[in-house]
């Protein structure tokens, strides 16, 4: 074999992958949805509703909604996500009503969005405000989407660290739980206190870091421990060393 012959091998396989992919765009969603590889039929076409992916499922997409009302049907106990695409020379926030309730958008990366947990079942949604200016309202099901964890910076000084406000900025809207830590502050509060208020107001949840623990003795003093946990459940750390 040529010094030339690996590369010309490689130039013939990648000509035959191309050759497969041509005509589909990379990433691109079939026309009738991806089937759920868990085979659930409440995320299933057949009952409705769109598989994006198999994290993600549309319930609801609609150009120039307006004012009026449209009904939609959560699968299951769990994340909504909504989204509005408004006209580019719009800059008022957006308020939709879930079932009444309003839902303050958030601008992110070109549309406005937001996260919310709702009990399966039909929804009525409509926007509140600057319906006029609304091209696109996307209606979708998604799973817990979880920072972990707030609090802890990695050991490498270069990578930097991770503040509340840096967060913000950056990271949390693209989150719909975080996992923080049961540190003290020197007065006996919980050193998080302010943010797990300020994420829970949005109606978002808050997960404790506990580790496993090696000093109970039963599993009855164990639940006691955990139970006094502040947040809405405990993410359990087996990776400690028993401190």
């Amino acid at each position: 074999m040529t010094s030339q012959s690996p590369f010309l091998l490689g130039l013939v396989l990648c000509l035959s992958f191309s050759t497969v992919l041509c005509g589909e765009e990379l990433g691109a969603i079939p026309s009738q949805g991806f089937r759920s590889p868990e085979g659930d039929s409440r995320l299933s076409p057949e009952s409705g509703i769109r598989p994006l992916n198999n994290l993600v499922f549309e319930l609801l997409n609609l150009e120039r909604p307006e004012s009026t009302p449209h009904r939609f049907r959560n699968p299951r106990d769990g994340w909504v996500y909504l989204r509005v695409t408004v006209l580019q020379h719009s800059s008022e926030p957006v308020v939709v009503r879930l079932s009444g309730t309003p839902c303050e958008l958030r601008f992110v990366e070109g549309a406005f969005e937001g996260m919310y947990y709702r009990k399966a079942g039909m929804y009525e949604i409509r926007t509140d405000s600057n319906a006029e200016a609304i091209q696109r309202l996307e209606v979708r099901a998604v799973g817990d989407l979880v920072y972990s964890t707030f609090g802890m910076n990695p050991h490498i000084e270069e990578t930097g660290v991770y503040p509340w406000e840096f967060l913000k900025q950056h990271c949390l809207d693209h989150y719909n739980g975080i996992i923080g830590l049961e540190t003290l502050a020197p007065d006996g509060t919980l050193a998080q206190e302010a943010e797990v208020r300020e994420w829970t107001a949005q109606g978002k949840r808050w997960f404790t870091r506990e580790p496993l623990p090696f000093d109970v003795k039963d599993a009855e003093e164990c639940s006691e421990r955990w139970g006094e946990l502040r947040g809405h459940a405990a993410s359990i750390d087996e990776w400690n060393l028993g401190r």
